[in-house]
């Protein structure tokens, strides 16, 4: 894991806001590599709901919002699969399975970071981030236990 050093709350929203800079710009490359209209929509959806998270953030940051406190459950996709490399003209259920560890690893990350943290506010704002990461990768983990279980067909 990476040093990280915060002075401030304000570093923690700049780090976090960075992170969705870096998710959106990685939902629309992949967006551009598929070839499937209804897998691209999907990831430009994704790609505008990190979009979103950075308003959000923003105005957490700001002071105009506060973190919801939505509890997000965990299925446990992520904890048993190998590396899926990213690549033109990946499946849905290829794709799905990169949303899944890129989500689990954000997830983790500001868990770690949660656990590092001194401060008491920079804590509850690294595990309402991993809240929000685990929100995106239930998301994942649902529509791939469909299309594992033959629930849903492409």
């Amino acid at each position: 894991m990476a040093t990280y050093v915060f002075k401030s709350v304000e570093d923690v929203l700049e780090l976090a806001i960075q992170r969705e800079a870096q998710a959106h710009e990685f939902y629309m490359q992949l967006a551009s590599m598929l070839r499937h209209p209804e897998m691209t929509r999907v990831m430009e959806d994704l790609a505008s709901e990190e979009v979103s998270h950075m308003a959000s953030l923003e105005a957490i940051r700001d002071g105009d919002e506060r973190f919801s406190d939505d509890v997000i459950t965990n299925t446990g996709v992520a904890d048993h699969l190998a590396a899926v490399p990213v690549h033109p003209g990946m499946s849905y259920t290829e794709l799905l399975l990169v949303g899944i560890q890129k989500e689990d690893r954000s997830c983790r990350l500001y868990r770690q970071l949660a656990a590092a943290a001194s401060r008491r506010d920079v804590r509850e704002i690294f595990l309402r981030l991993a809240q929000q990461e685990s929100e995106h990768k239930l998301r994942f983990e649902i529509e791939y236990e469909l299309l594992t279980f033959g629930v849903r067909k492409l």
